[in-house]
């Protein structure tokens, strides 16, 4: 009897950007909700150029445990081989895929384009047929994605096993769905989702003012590609509002609109769509071409780009005629593009789940843990979180989600993140209602057991969230508020199971609004993301650093500078150091600094996270004293500066005048050159750098990230509506 390593297989190139990876993630999700297995078998399509990592999507599956990824020569057997683009073998692959399968079909969501004609369509299609029954043998299905292609391929002639259904895209049609209740404003306004590039655009600008008008009395907003269409047109109609590709959600988006409308280019026809049916989904009506008639049937409204403007105002003044239409796409796509689908295609094919499902990887986590972050001046939320996550014990997967721009530390660190972008101009009330509506598709598409939060404030959004799904959650909540500000926001306490304090080493000059509700936090040691033992010695850290034995070196590390005026402040330290030739100075530029600092070239600039790690290179630093930095610098005994930075709530004053008062650094505040000079003066003395060196190590209170983890790992593997201990 065939052992099959997995249910279904599927071999694609998985760095395609569009609706080809958005499809197969959806496919992986139903497949997993319905018990199947799914391997992942990456290949490389021909016509992927550009350098480019695995698509979010299929990342996302992979994180969330949907599908297991496959070395792309790994010998395995699958019940159905599913292979995902034809141009993965318009040239022999390499590595040559090891895939035994009982059935194989050909998913061709593709064909010809101006760039290549029928015949030469046709020889190719050939060709990737022989190459496949060379590896996988003859019975080979061929599943066209729409009717366009289906036409292609029988215009072809080339022998090709058909299904009766074509292998159409799917989605969950309940999380697109937006009630529409309204209209979204007091004119009309038209949209349309799209890739940016000019296959998505129809070329004449008459047809684009058509469907798109420049007129005041609607309004168009575009999401991905409207600068393909200012060039053509010459302008940016001032009606029409542009929105980068993927910097909102395409569900958020469509609830910003009333109308989609979806024109292409007249010599690029599309094989599916997915973005019409994503617009159906959401109860958007949608005017498009009648090239989608045969696909989308009487769910779209298919129009000449002439006719789009009567038909909006025609539904824009019958408001229950344009429900309905909304509530008719929405059943449409759920009956016809949904779930239930494609399980029940997978059933037809190979039956049910194998009824003894392969043993859990070694380690394989059992529980979820969404670590969710706001975003600050600086790296410190995304830094405390991550010194949790990497704690943690094999039966707990961390995923986190995050507003802030420092994500790809997260990501290089090997960590599953969503990064949620908060655009300016957005009302409280919409901010959070969009809040709400992806950390739920969040916690419930990665199953998630239990969240933490690290933010000042647990916006309404989140708490609105937690309470649609259940999930309980931790607030690690900073202390050392400035006096007199936020003193209501505590309360919020009382939405989350458990509350967590990192430890303040200022805490002593703590007079902010969390001291009076310290009694309900759970209490730990200081954050830090590295342990001693990480930290590299000087010597190791001088030669990665490339600095000499013989002279001092300083670290000037006072922020982006992205939120407040950190550069001027780096100036004066920089130009003080300089006129000591045994200095050499070293800037620091951060990951989420939006621009470099204009240094001498004696200086040398680097950016590298953590830097933690490189700080026993230096004889002593400047610094601001925000937690992480604060914190780090103290606990690794690094004799510092501290020159405070202004904040909204941080009170960095006092964590900096502590430290001078204790003696394990120096204060510069308020700010001047000469309060710089002088605190240089005390540092070049070895004498002081020692004393508040031995100082650090004597009053630091060591690292409180594995209690931490420890208490947030009893809340999550702890039963049902459970508590946790403090």
């Amino acid at each position: 009897m065939t052992r099959y390593d997995y249910d279904i297989g599927v071999l694609s190139d998985f760095r395609f950007p569009g609706g080809t990876s958005a499809s197969l993630a959806e496919e992986i999700r139903a497949q997993s909700s319905a018990g199947y297995t799914t391997g992942l078998i990456p290949a490389r399509a021909a016509n992927l150029k550009r350098r480019r990592g695995f698509n979010n999507k299929i990342v996302s599956a992979v994180q969330a445990g949907q599908a297991e990824l496959v070395a792309p020569d790994a010998e395995i057997n699958v019940r159905l081989l599913v292979i995902r683009q034809p141009s993965i073998f318009v040239e022999d692959p390499e590595p040559t895929p090891r895939v035994k399968a009982d059935k194989v079909l050909m998913v061709v969501n593709q064909i010809h384009s101006n760039g290549d004609g029928p015949e030469a369509y046709a020889q190719g299609l050939a060709e990737t047929r022989d190459r496949l029954r060379a590896l996988f043998g003859d019975q080979i299905m061929w599943a066209p994605i729409g009717p366009i292609v289906r036409s292609a391929l029988t215009r072809t002639r080339v022998p090709l096993e058909m299904p009766q259904g074509d292998w159409h895209n799917v989605l969950n049609a309940d999380e697109w769905w937006i009630p529409r209740n309204e209209f979204v404003e007091g004119r009309p306004v038209i949209g349309r989702h799209a890739r940016p590039t000019w296959k998505k655009w129809p070329t004449s600008p008459e047809d684009i003012l058509a469907a798109y008008p420049d007129d005041d009395r609607f309004g168009v907003k575009i999401l991905g590609g409207g600068e393909v269409a200012a060039k053509i047109l010459g302008h940016v109609p001032d009606n029409w509002t542009l929105y980068p590709f993927n910097v909102m959600h395409p569900r958020r988006f469509l609830g910003e609109i009333d109308f989609q409308v979806y024109y292409h280019h007249p010599g690029e026809p599309e094989a599916f769509g997915r973005t019409i049916a994503e617009s159906l989904a959401s109860g958007t009506p949608t005017i498009v071409s009648p090239d989608f008639r045969a696909l989308f049937e009487d769910a779209g409204i298919y129009a000449h780009p002439t006719e789009v403007q009567g038909i909006v105002n025609e539904l824009y003044s019958d408001p229950n005629a344009y429900q309905e239409r909304a509530a008719y796409g929405h059943a449409f796509i759920k009956e016809r593009f949904g779930h239930e689908v494609h399980k029940q295609r997978v059933r037809d094919l190979i039956g049910e789940p194998t009824s003894t499902p392969r043993a859990p990887r070694r380690g394989q986590p059992r529980r979820t843990l969404l670590f969710f972050t706001s975003n600050g001046a600086g790296m410190g939320h995304l830094t405390r979180m991550m010194a949790i996550a990497r704690r943690l014990p094999d039966t707990i997967r961390p995923i986190f989600a995050t507003l802030s721009t420092g994500m790809q530390v997260v990501r290089e660190a090997g960590y599953f993140c969503e990064y949620i972008p908060r655009a300016p101009g957005h009302k409280p009330s919409e901010w959070n209602a969009f809040l709400e509506q992806r950390l739920t598709e969040i916690i419930r598409r990665y199953d998630v057991d239990s969240l933490i939060f690290d933010g000042t404030v647990p916006f309404q959004g989140l708490i609105a969230a937690k309470e649609a799904t259940g999930v309980p959650g931790t607030w690690c909540r900073r202390a050392m508020w400035q006096q007199g500000k936020s003193e209501k926001i505590p309360r919020r306490s009382k939405h989350f199971e458990l509350v967590l304090e990192p430890g303040e080493f200022a805490a002593d000059y703590d007079q902010g609004a969390t001291v009076a509700h310290r009694e309900e936090a759970l209490r730990v040691g200081p954050i830090l993301l590295l342990d001693e033992s990480e930290v590299l010695d000087r010597a190791t850290a001088r030669r990665e650093l490339d600095l000499s034995d013989d002279k001092l070196a300083v670290l000037v590390g006072l922020g982006a500078g992205n939120d407040e005026d950190t550069a001027s402040p780096t100036r004066v330290a920089v130009e003080n150091l300089l006129k000591h030739p045994e200095i050499e100075v070293v800037v620091a530029e951060w990951v989420i600094q939006r621009a470099a600092f204009d240094l001498p070239d004696r200086v040398k600039p680097i950016k590298t996270y953590p830097i933690s790690r490189l700080l026993r290179a230096f004889d002593f630093a400047f610094s601001a004293s925000g937690y992480n930095s604060y914190h780090e610098h103290i606990g690794f005994g690094v004799p510092t500066i501290f020159l405070p930075t202004e904040t909204q709530l941080d009170d960095q004053p006092a964590r900096a005048r502590y430290a001078e008062a204790v003696g394990v650094g120096l204060c510069v505040d308020p700010f001047s050159e000469s309060g710089v000079e002088r605190r240089v003066e005390v540092m070049l003395q070895e004498d002081s750098r020692k004393e508040m060196h031995d100082r650090c190590r004597e009053l630091f209170p060591g690292n409180g990230a594995e209690d931490a983890m420890n208490a947030v790992e009893q809340l999550v593997m702890a039963p049902a509506n459970g508590g946790v201990s403090s």
